[in-house]
């Protein structure tokens, strides 16, 4: 502000602006660079990194968030009248059956289930005939390959031996098969699904209704709330209504891979970002000191002084920001373009100008106060290099090209320090995202939780050969185990046992149930999967890992109670328990929790199967409840790598020669835990990536910014004899020791955080298989040389062509 007494300089001031930036222009253009770098570097790795979670988000973001289990058609009929529900799919497993080495799931669907729940994309039409039906174009492929749209197919669907000519209404282009290779969705028509239910499995025709309501609440309480609303009035029960997995989606619960914190990125690419900036910004505005003494000298006062240096600030800060913020928004895109969000874009944009104008801000602070606290004479004579003067004893030093750079790198140890950590914290960084990155081992967690005693694993199949036969009885492997169960068979094991590159085959015990997990609000979580069933002897080796409880064998058994793992509830709380009873019918009971345990433990001290379980049971309880003693429920196969294949091969022509085992093996279980780590992996490396341009491309600017100010320095130097030669030795080894030093600041720095960062996921997920980034590490002393090389040709070219006595002079 000026006063109505004052004289308005203001003019003066922008002139002396304007010619200052046009004075040093290279200068000028290696802080704007490093700037935009900054700004770029901050912004690129926030939005990619926010860019990929928001990816796996978007394939929820549209989808149901409750399903309503075996609604009315009346019910159904209300519901999708009201205002607060979007759309409804309409969803039936019928059955399935197993033929040819493949497996049959046959279901009914309407549009909104297909299309919006399940995202699949299809020619031709849905079903609506009893004779027409939705086929994959997977299935065509293998099986039928002249059959298109409108064509006719023979099929045995049912699996009773029945084949019916079918006419192919569409086909599904994107199916996602999870079940296996040999799976394949079958829809039929509501009319033909009524058929099938009535005359061949005698049950009702009750849907699951996935219900997309027009809200955009995330929490499971508010989406229930919102949920009840619409249900109750229509008579649902609250128990007929279930969430799906898109609250836990949405709101980060359910993440895929290694989780990488966003705001922990911008942090610290933000403070390496603010470090970068206010080194280059105070090494370019030191020099200028001199220049602004001399200015005082004919008048200019402290307070004009501090307007044109913040001017030139604002200025420089301006250009750099805004081509940062439009480079970090394209890298950002470019990376993930599904999870891209203008709004996201805007958040991060400014936050990255509000760093970058807050380390220009205290950058300036420093030379600013230097410069108007120097008198006129004594700036004029001010170099950055000045420093307080210390005695030294050393009476005789050699004049070396060695000795000058020690002299040269000590007499200003903030500068050194700076220059220093420009490359290592990148260096750091990026050395530790590339051997996290490379050291996940899919197959080291796979056989930690899934596979810790053999590659290959037999169990009882849970279901016939087809589930629409007479036999389709409820929890089919514990039928199988009631009677002669086939994995205690003698014959059927020496069988495996003596096949070519089998070590060990290992029984398991246990039994298939169905556990209700409360998760609030009158909501049950149910798990349907085998639970290990523990003899006394294993009792005694678990119960010593329990983190809560304490109970003895017998009084386990007597009271029905159920080990769970701690994450999931505590001693006291009562689960429902659902499992196949003497009877053979559905038995359905509550039972209580009376001791917990950590699985990762569990799994490390004594290792059960199936691996990782979330119950365990005792022996007797499930003797006592199902009439089962003949427990096993899956073998586990110990294989050789070599004959890993035709081992594999030989176990299931077995298992499809009949309908009463099923077999996994660990190479299947590893392709799965690969695709969840793939986003992970992707964004650690483009991490890496980002900072090692960042870190060579700051260290590069900061040392030609460096030089550019020195060049009195070395005129000096060369008006008192030293030789272009000597000059260029000096600076060589000046570059060669600050290279050295950040080279061994990042390997002894990046081995340290890789060392933390690696033991700490491995407790976690136990997918850590140690392998040091060579290829990665060469890239960086790739990168250390290439900045030598450039450094050293640019000061040969300078130095050839200054001119001594105008330096001096100046």
């Amino acid at each position: 502000m000026t006063w109505p007494f004052e004289n308005d300089t203001s003019a003066v001031v922008k002139k002396l602006t304007k010619r200052s930036i046009l004075a040093d222009k290279k200068s000028n253009l290696l802080l704007i660079v490093t700037i935009a770098l900054s700004v770029c570097m901050v912004l690129s790795l926030a939005l990619s990194t926010k860019g990929i979670a928001e990816a796996q988000k978007d394939s929820y973001r549209d989808k149901a968030q409750i399903t309503v289990v075996a609604p009315t058609e009346e019910q159904l009929a209300q519901i999708k009248n009201n205002s607060n529900v979007q759309w409804i799919g309409e969803y039936l497993f019928l059955g399935s059956s197993y033929q040819d080495n493949i497996e049959l799931g046959i279901s009914y669907a309407n549009a909104d289930y297909i299309e919006k729940e399940r995202g699949l994309v299809y020619s031709g039409s849905l079903p609506k005939d009893d004779n027409e039906i939705l086929l994959e174009q997977d299935y065509i492929d293998h099986y039928a390959p002249n059959c298109q749209v409108g064509g006719t197919i023979v099929l045995d669907l049912t699996g009773t031996g029945e084949t019916t000519e079918y006419r192919i209404s569409g086909i599904i282009a994107n199916s996602e098969n999870t079940l296996g290779e040999a799976y394949y969705d079958v829809f039929v028509s509501k009319t033909y699904a009524q058929m099938l239910l009535s005359k061949t499995l005698d049950r009702d025709f009750q849907i699951t209704a996935y219900t997309r309501l027009n809200t955009a609440a995330i929490s499971s309480g508010e989406i229930l709330s919102f949920a009840y609303d619409i249900t109750r009035p229509v008579g649902i029960d609250d128990e007929q209504v279930f969430l799906t997995d898109y609250f836990a989606v949405m709101s980060g619960v359910i993440k895929d891979g290694v989780y990488i914190s966003i705001p922990l990125i911008t942090f610290i690419t933000s403070v390496l970002a603010a470090v970068v900036i206010y080194g280059i910004f105070y090494t370019v505005v030191v020099k200028n000191v001199q220049t602004l003494g001399q200015l005082r000298t004919i008048g200019m006062t402290k307070r004009q002084i501090k307007r044109m240096v913040r001017r030139n600030s604002v200025q420089f800060s301006a250009k750099g920001i805004f081509l940062g913020i439009c480079l970090g928004t394209v890298i950002g895109f470019c990376v993930c373009p599904s999870g891209f969000r203008i709004k996201t874009a805007l958040v991060y944009g400014i936050f990255a100008t509000i760093i970058s104008a807050f380390a220009i801000t205290i950058a300036v602070r420093k030379p600013v106060k230097i410069a108007y606290s120097t008198s006129p004479i004594a700036g004029m004579h001010y170099l950055p290099y000045e420093v307080k003067k210390k005695n030294s004893h050393k009476l005789h030093r050699k004049l070396t090209s060695t000795n000058l750079a020690k002299i040269n790198i000590s007499r200003n140890r903030g500068k050194a320090i700076f220059t220093f950590l420009t490359l290592s914290i990148s260096g750091i960084i990026f050395l530790t995202s590339a051997l996290v990155a490379g050291s996940i081992d899919a197959e080291k967690q796979a056989r930690f939780l899934y596979f810790p005693d053999g590659e290959i694993q037999i169990q009882l199949r849970n279901a016939a050969q087809s589930t629409f036969t007479a036999n389709g009885e409820y929890n089919y492997s514990t039928f199988l185990q009631l009677g002669n169960n086939p994995l205690e068979n003698v014959d059927f094991i020496e069988k495996i046992e003596k096949m070519d590159g089998v070590e060990k085959v290992t029984p398991h015990n246990a039994i298939m149930t169905t556990i209700g997990l409360p998760v609030g609000m009158g909501n049950w979580l149910y798990r349907s999967n085998y639970t290990p069933t523990l003899t006394q002897e294993q009792f005694s080796i678990v119960s010593d890992l329990l983190t809560a409880g304490s109970i003895d064998y017998t009084e386990m058994t007597k009271t029905n109670g159920i080990f769970v793992e701690d994450k999931y509830a505590s001693v006291g709380d009562t689960l429902t328990l659902q499992l196949r009873g003497i009877d053979g019918n559905e038995l359905s009971l509550d039972v209580p929790v009376v001791g917990t345990y950590d699985g990762s433990k569990l799994m490390s001290v004594y290792p059960l199967v199936p691996g990782n379980p979330n119950f365990l049971m005792t022996y007797d309880t499930v003797k006592n409840l199902t009439g089962v003693s003949a427990q096993t429920g899956i073998l586990s196969v110990d294989v050789t790598k070599e004959k890993y294949d035709a081992v594999l091969s030989q176990i299931n022509e077995i298992a499809q020669s009949g309908d009463e085992i099923i077999v996994f093996d660990i190479a299947q279980n590893i392709s799965g835990i690969k695709t969840e780590y793939n986003a992970s992996i992707k964004n650690l490396y483009l991490v890496s990536v980002i900072l090692f341009l960042f870190g060579g491309i700051s260290l590069t600017n900061t040392l030609l910014v460096d030089f550019k100010n020195r060049k009195h320095e070395f005129a000096l130097l060369k008006a008192i004899g030293t030789t272009q030669k000597q000059l260029n030795n000096m600076l060589n080894r000046e570059i060669m020791t600050y290279l050295a030093g950040s080279f061994s600041i990042a390997l002894f720095g990046s081995t340290i955080a890789s060392i933390i960062v690696c033991k700490r996921l491995d407790s976690i997920n136990h997918c850590i298989r140690f392998s040091f980034p060579w290829l990665f590490l060469f890239a960086f002393v790739a990168l250390l040389i290439i900045i030598y090389f450039i450094f050293s040709f640019y000061v040969s070219r300078e130095l050839k062509n200054t001119d001594v006595i105008k330096l001096i002079r100046e």
